[in-house]
């Protein structure tokens, strides 16, 4: 940003605002600078700060900085065709994992959701105020006002789980009381 927002400042006010940015997108909502006004690297940037947010026992909001560590483990795993994550001698539950990536399966369902309800939005500024919402940060793009009424209703409850957590809200509303006596055989898929 220092040839965008940025220009005119000293070279240590370009560090400050940087570093302040860096760590208000975590989780506080505070802006200098408008975020329609970044450029698309400093965009991009920004909503991965958001989405990842804080560590875990934070009050900062977003996936937290354990669930990116285990989808990156899980997908180094995967791609060295090992079955089960192991770190420093233990494995991973796969309850983890699926928490890891059930987070980042209901930003990109939500933004679907918007896409589809506000057609003349761009993905960028949708997507910028799902994870915004999901992540419990407050900041805008500047587009929520024109959404419709669903759009809004959509972002509230992006609110709503991203404070209490994606997998509690869906565990709590579709959990079987009973456990199951059973297990189906494995199967395979062809994926390539």
């Amino acid at each position: 940003e220092r040839n965008n927002t940025l220009t005119g400042l000293s070279p240590a006010a370009q560090w400050a605002e940087s570093f302040f940015y860096a760590t208000v997108f975590r989780t506080a909502g505070f802006s200098t600078y408008a975020p329609s006004l970044f450029s698309p690297v400093a965009l991009l940037f920004t909503m991965v700060v958001m989405a990842i947010g804080a560590s875990p026992m934070s009050t900062g909001g977003g996936i937290k900085t354990s669930s990116v560590a285990v989808a990156a483990l899980t997908a180094f795993h995967i791609v060295r065709g090992r079955d089960e994550v192991e770190v420093r001698g233990r494995r991973l539950e796969r309850g983890t994992i699926r928490q890891a990536f059930a987070i980042i399966g209901y930003v990109c369902l939500m933004t679907g959701v918007l896409c589809f309800l506000e057609p003349a939005m761009s993905l960028k500024d949708l997507l910028f105020e799902t994870i915004s919402a999901t992540a419990t940060v407050g900041s805008s793009m500047g587009v929520t006002a024109s959404f419709g009424t669903a759009g809004k209703l959509c972002l509230i409850l992006s609110m709503f789980i991203g404070r209490i957590g994606v997998l509690t809200f869906f565990t709590g509303i579709t959990r079987d009381v009973e456990p199951k006596r059973y297990a189906y055989p494995y199967d395979t898929v062809l994926l390539t």
